[in-house]
């Protein structure tokens, strides 16, 4: 009885320790995430979109330029992007924004796929 006191002693701060590097490398990555995606800034009309490894969409924005947006898939927007939408991400915040035709989606930045605050 001795020995699996002993035993769970010594178990259980390296199970406490491992659960909160977990906690520390999952809470770190969902903040980096934040803050590569907070300053970009997108407004363009799609003309292509293409899932692989990425979210891709191209297009030209109002002065005709072509834009490329090629992220990783952070927002479930794909099976709702027609061509000739238009896609916009406003710099300092999380969301993509799909307006079409007659309405406006918009699409919060996931993570685990779970809605990012």
């Amino acid at each position: 009885m001795k020995q699996i006191k002993e035993i769970i002693n010594f178990f259980i701060p390296i199970i406490i320790g491992i659960c909160f590097l977990i906690y520390i490398v999952y809470s770190s990555s969902s903040d980096r995430l934040k803050e590569h995606v907070q300053p970009l800034s997108y407004y363009f009309q799609i003309t292509k979109k293409n899932k692989g490894k990425f979210l891709e969409f191209e297009g030209y924005d109002e002065n005709h330029y072509p834009v490329k947006f090629c992220e990783g898939e952070f927002w479930d927007i794909y099976n709702s992007v027609e061509i000739g939408d238009t896609l916009l991400k406003k710099k300092g915040e999380t969301n993509l924004i799909l307006i079409k035709k007659d309405t406006t989606l918009i699409f919060p930045l996931l993570w685990d796929g779970k809605q990012m605050e």
